[in-house]
């Protein structure tokens, strides 16, 4: 498939749920097990591209991570799985931490300002269900996206010096 503007999709949802089984994987594959270190290969290969196409404005990522024009507002449940695996991988050592807590860092700070009402704690800017990119309003939410923001927010707090 390709976008209007002719580049390959790459959904963020999808790459979010990626990142986010990746980091669930992780955490309960011994380091001693062979698909370890696959794992690991597979997590550090999406944060370096994850990290380089991250919205530099608001931290968060796109519907469509490669054409972020087609389905311009925010996505919170692409960002958030992303924001999870990038986290967890923060956290357990498997990523740098001085390459990847900044990218982590303007993804948190992203969802806090750009999808959260401040006022009800709404979850807004959910992809609908569906196949593959799509817009999102402030009004969208859904039970996955939030479970996923849960997740992400989880790994966040773990930053949080003690």
């Amino acid at each position: 498939k390709t976008t209007p503007h002719g580049a390959h999709v790459f959904w963020g949802r999808g790459n979010g749920w990626a990142a986010g089984a990746l980091a669930r994987v992780l955490e309960f594959t011994p380091a001693t097990h062979p698909a370890h270190a696959v794992y690991v290969a597979h997590l550090r290969a999406m944060a370096v591209t994850l990290a380089r196409i991250q919205d530099p404005a608001d931290g968060m990522w796109r519907a469509s991570l490669l054409d972020p024009q087609s389905v311009p507002n925010p996505e919170s449940t692409g960002s958030s799985g992303i924001l999870f695996g990038l986290a967890y991988g923060v956290n357990s050592g498997v990523l740098d931490k001085a390459t990847y807590l900044p990218v982590v860092e303007r993804a948190w700070r992203g969802m806090v300002q750009h999808v959260v009402d401040p006022r009800s704690g709404f979850l807004g800017f959910c992809q609908p269900v569906g196949g593959g990119p799509a817009p999102a309003t402030a009004s969208d939410t859904s039970d996955f996206c939030v479970g996923l923001f849960l997740l992400a927010a989880s790994e966040v707090a773990k930053l949080a010096p003690q």
